[in-house]
């Protein structure tokens, strides 16, 4: 048994199943449209026509049950589409797609094998196409023995090529020799250029005017003149290096008739320099902004000559000038050039059609040679090109190379004269001007072979259905638009599928009219009018689309009856208008018609009435109670002004509100009824608890009333069966009251919360200020922690103060007094930055030898330090000793006259004393360099020799001069950031240097000298002085004669101070 009903249920759903699918229909795409459909984008049939593979439907209405379909499809589609969902399919009769292409070859002479016969086949192609289809032909190629050939020879005469002009005048018998063993046609002429003769091109004083091109031969086959012409062309002196070549060579590949260049040669030019060329924008400055015209301005004067006459007026060539003229007059280029400028030919080469380049050499003896080995591999080579616009591409393949396999290449190389080469073409068009039909003739051609291969192309772009039909205009465009290919493009001013609607700024809107989207959408493009299942007509509205058996209809075509059921006995929706209606929007329940009834409104009711009687007579009580209407024998109910609908089977039952006032009345002797003693009241209640009233049976429902209790309101409930009116009616003898607000509580709740939101506020108020202050003020002290306060100086302040030393105060008068030395720290007391030095006072002699030696104990070895520095008038660096710190460690350094004589690598280490030594000998350059008594260096500097150096200058000690007789309080004399920072002593300058054998070093000029590692005893004249260690010998060390420490008068300057030194030597 429940097999079978389970068989039956599945039943049922599958017969529902397909019922509701049918119903579907109209709203389904064919499945394949479905898919990724590249061609739908495509609005109109020559759009459609354009791209590959896609195909245009023009029959009218073209739909799918109502609903329109993209016309444009990709072909296979249309050929293979057997979608029973789609019922108008499109007729192959009017499908238009692209045309078959046809190749009709028009000339096809055979190919020659000597003399000046055919290099290309075919002569002649007509091809008819269309968008986006590939075409495929073959041209062949084969180079014919014998072939003539033109050679022009364009010559730089500058004075720089005379020797190979001479050259060629000696060799141009051989070279006619060498070009007639190729081909026994043979022509060769000759033609010379220099520059602009023009400011700042070209010297225009000299004697014999220069120029620019000038044409001497025209073609010939004497090379007795050719000679001739070469011998008694003279040459020029120019200004710049480039030259005015590349203007040259324009004109002598476009002058075909003055050059004598024939129609069917090999046309070869030989452009011959040893200078760069000019380019175009180079005459902008001789003032000449005038582009260069690529046409022929050539003249002959009244002497017979040739000349180039528009140099002053016509701006030099630019590569692609000349590139696209080598091509258009099927010419070869060889730059025969030397070494000297070949790559920048090679570069030109490179970017020229048909060009190549051959290095000559210095007197040109090579040109024979060079002109047959280039031509050897022009000849041997060939290379497909083509002339066409941007609206086709073209590619080519050829089998020429040596694995026999086809690759795509325009070139084959190491072809041999009288052999074949095929090259295999494809051209595609790969879109329309304008989307219309166009003709374009392609030619094809080998660099520097006058041949052409010629291409007609007739490209097919339109559609034939786009022509415009008047009687068909008129019939299906209303009169007011043009029918093409199915649709109607509609004159300005009116729209629709057919034009038939008026639009424009003139037409006014009619005010009934609902539009073709609900309000609720406005006019979103996004959502589709008539809810995607109708038409807008005239933007006003919907002629909504039915599918067979069903029906959409309502102002934007948004109700179907497809939910509803179809009856069983006549297939009809609810049983077809007579009987029932679907409802818009009702669920997919049927409303039957009086007299009907059923799901699908199938079935008549009975005629009596007296089912609808609570008495089962008519002539006996009310119908339905008075409060409904009888259908088919049964009541269906009213409802009451709130909407609360009477029940029952003879809508006897009221709803809740209709007996609360009863309830009231009996339960509590309260209401609107208590005053009438709760008549009409034909029912008892009785008073439970309110645990008690909850729904016990089917049909209970419970109600409520509200009423003043205890000075509250309560809401009482009751208990109400809607199915069977109860005798007694339980109420809750207690109602639900709610409590009165506590007023004080909400104010005191407010007051708090406001407050306490206040005083948040001012506490974050608080935090965040003082937050801010602090980080102002920790700002404040840094500022004023960095801040370096500059103090200016009148440059007319003298210093009250100067400290001078004591000449008594010396170890070498008096060896009782403890020796001293001086500290020097280039800082302030308030660690300001300034220039501290010692500046002896004394007369200087004019010098040409000197030895200047010191101690020193440095601790800062991270920044230059200037340990001897003297100035005189017009040489303020005249000598300058110093440390300086490199990125390969410390160096000391020597210069004369501001020219640094050396740069010696030595290891000094702060907080260590150093001895230092530096002797310079002006007749010879030698100099050496001490440290701790080695010799660390020694050199000669042959550049400062002779020298002598002024004398009348100022010494300073620990610090740089700049400028002479210049003070700290006078800015520029001194350079701040290079003073010593440490401390030093016994300073002694002599005039005479230290002497020791140098040897050989100064044969190479080695100004920076040799690092020797040996130890030495030096002498001054025949006085000698002892070790470090030797603590006497120290402090007792052979004074200088032009300053000697503790002896000359010293001036210590901005702060540098004068402190007792240790006696130990080396340890001060």
């Amino acid at each position: 048994m429940k097999m079978l009903l389970l068989s039956k249920l599945l039943l049922l759903l599958g017969f529902s199943l397909i019922k509701w699918t049918d119903a579907q229909r109209s709203d389904i795409t064919p499945r394949s449209l479905t898919e990724k459909n590249r061609c739908k984008t495509f609005t109109s049939c020559s759009e459609c026509l354009q791209q590959a593979g896609c195909a245009w439907c023009s029959k009218k209405d073209f739909s799918n049950n109502g609903k329109h379909l993209n016309r444009c499809n990709p072909i296979d589609w249309y050929n293979s589409n057997n979608d029973h969902l789609l019922e108008d399919s499109c007729s192959n009769f009017v499908i238009h797609s692209t045309i078959n292409t046809t190749i009709e070859i028009i000339k096809d002479d055979e190919l020659g094998n000597q003399g000046n016969g055919n290099q290309l086949r075919p002569q002649k192609i007509l091809v008819q196409t269309g968008p986006n289809k590939p075409v495929n032909f073959q041209i062949k190629f084969r180079r014919v023995a014998g072939y003539p050939v033109d050679l022009y020879y364009i010559m730089d005469l500058s004075t720089s090529m005379k020797p190979s002009k001479e050259k060629l005048v000696n060799l141009a018998a051989s070279l006619a020799e060498a070009m007639r063993k190729i081909t026994t046609d043979f022509r060769m002429g000759f033609g010379s250029f220099i520059d602009k003769p023009i400011s700042p091109f070209s010297n225009e004083m000299q004697t014999s005017k220069p120029y620019l091109f000038r044409h001497h031969m025209k073609l010939s086959s004497d090379a007795t003149t050719f000679a001739l012409q070469v011998n008694n062309a003279p040459t020029f002196d120019n200004l710049d290096s480039p030259e005015g070549g590349l203007e040259a060579l324009m004109q002598a590949v476009v002058c075909t008739n003055e050059i004598g260049w024939r129609s069917n040669s090999h046309r070869l030019i030989i452009f011959s320099t040893d200078a760069p060329y000019h380019l175009a924008g180079d005459g902008k400055l001789a003032g000449i902004t005038l582009p260069n015209d690529e046409s022929c301005h050539v003249f002959q004067d009244g002497d017979g000559r040739f000349h180039y006459d528009h140099f002053r007026w016509l701006d030099y060539p630019s590569m692609a000038q000349i590139s696209r003229q080598i091509a258009n007059n099927s010419m070869n280029v060889i730059f025969a050039v030397p070494g000297s400028v070949g790559l920048t030919y090679r570069d030109l080469s490179s970017r020229l059609f048909g060009a190549s380049v051959g290095e000559l050499t210095n007197d040109s003896s090579n040109i024979v040679a060079l002109v047959q080995d280039q031509y050897n591999k022009i000849s041997s080579s060939v290379k497909m090109s083509h002339r066409a616009s941007e609206y086709v591409s073209v590619s080519y393949s050829s089998s020429c190379s040596s694995s026999g396999h086809s690759t795509n290449t325009n070139r084959c190389d190491g072809i041999k004269t009288g052999s074949t080469v095929t090259f295999n073409v494809t051209v595609s068009v790969n879109k329309c001007p304008m989307g219309n039909n166009f003709e374009e003739v392609i030619e094809f051609f080998p660099a520097g072979v006058n041949e052409v291969v010629t291409v007609g192309l007739d490209v097919i772009c339109k559609c034939g259905c786009d022509e415009t039909n008047q009687t068909t205009t008129r019939n299906e465009c209303s009169g007011a638009g043009q029918y093409m290919c199915g649709y109607c493009v509609c004159n300005p001013g009116f729209s629709g599928s057919s034009c038939e609607c008026e639009s424009g700024p003139a037409r006014k809107p009619n005010p009934l009219a609902k539009g073709c989207k609900p309000p609720h959408q406005g006019n979103s493009s996004a959502l589709p009018n008539c809810s995607g299942r109708g038409s807008c007509i005239c933007d006003a509205a919907c002629d909504c689309r039915s599918p067979p058996g069903r029906k959409v209809w309502g102002d934007y075509c948004e109700c179907d009856d497809f939910a509803c059921p179809i009856s069983p006995i006549n297939q009809l929706v609810c049983s077809g208008p007579n009987q029932g209606t679907c409802p818009c929007n009702g669920g997919g329940v049927c409303k039957c018609l009086p007299g009907w009834q059923g799901n699908s409104c199938q079935s008549k009711c009975p005629e009596s009435r007296e089912t609808c009687y609570e008495s089962g007579e008519i002539s006996t009580g009310a119908m339905c109670s008075d409060r409904g209407t009888c259908n088919c024998g049964k009541c269906l109910c009213n409802k009451t002004e709130d909407g609360d609908p009477y029940t029952g089977h003879f809508c006897e039952i009221p709803p809740c509100n209709e007996l609360k006032d009863c309830v009231q009345c009996k339960a509590f002797n309260t209401g609107p009824l208590s005053k009438d003693g709760c008549q009409n009241c034909g029912f008892d209640v009785t008073l439970v608890e309110l645990e008690e009233i909850k729904e016990k049976k089917e049909g209970d429902q419970i109600c409520s009333f509200q009423q003043y209790q205890d000075g509250l309101y309560c809401n009482f409930f009751f208990v109400h069966n809607r199915l069977k009116m109860e005798s007694n009616i339980p109420v809750g003898e207690k109602g639900e009251c709610s409590e009165p607000p506590n007023v004080i509580a909400i104010v005191s709740g407010v007051a708090g919360a406001i407050l306490a939101i206040g005083l948040l506020f001012l506490l974050l108020w608080k935090i965040c200020t003082t937050f801010h202050d602090r980080l102002e003020y920790a700002k404040f002290l840094r500022d004023r922690d960095l801040a370096k306060w500059p103090r200016g100086e009148n440059p007319i302040y003298k210093r009250p103060t100067t400290v001078f030393l004591n000449p008594a105060y010396s170890t070498a008068i008096n060896a009782s007094l403890p020796p001293i030395k001086v500290v020097l720290t280039q800082r302030t007391l308030d660690d300001r930055q300034t220039i501290q030095f010692v500046e002896f006072e004394t007369s200087i002699p004019n010098l040409q030898d000197f030895t200047v030696c010191y101690w020193l104990k440095s601790v800062n070895t991270t920044t230059r330090q200037s340990t001897f520095s003297y100035a005189a008038l017009d040489d303020p660096v005249a000598i300058s000793t110093w440390i300086e710190p490199t990125i390969f460690g410390i160096e000391i350094r020597m210069a004369i006259s501001g020219k640094e004589v050396y740069s010696v690598p030595y290891n000094v280490a702060y907080h260590h004393w150093y001895h230092l030594c530096h002797s310079w000998e002006g007749a010879s350059g030698r100099w050496l360099l001490y440290a701790d008594g080695d010799l660390i260096g020694q050199g000669i500097d042959s550049s400062n020799r002779p020298l002598s150096i002024r004398g009348n200058g100022t010494v300073v000690f620990g610090q740089q001069q700049n400028n002479f007789d210049f003070g700290p309080d006078r800015p520029g004399g001194f350079q701040s950031s290079s003073g010593v920072e440490g401390e030093m002593t016994l300073m002694f300058f002599d005039s005479r240097p230290l002497r020791h054998q140098i040897g050989n070093i100064g044969a190479s000029g080695n100004v920076k000298g040799e690092i020797l590692g040996t130890r030495v005893t030096s002498d001054i004249s025949t006085i000698s002085w002892g070790e470090k260690d030797d603590t006497h010998a120290c402090f007792n060390q052979p004074l200088g004669d032009v300053i000697a420490w503790g002896v000359t008068q010293m001036k210590l300057v901005g702060g540098a101070f004068i402190t007792n030194a240790k006696p130990s030597c080396g340890d001060f």
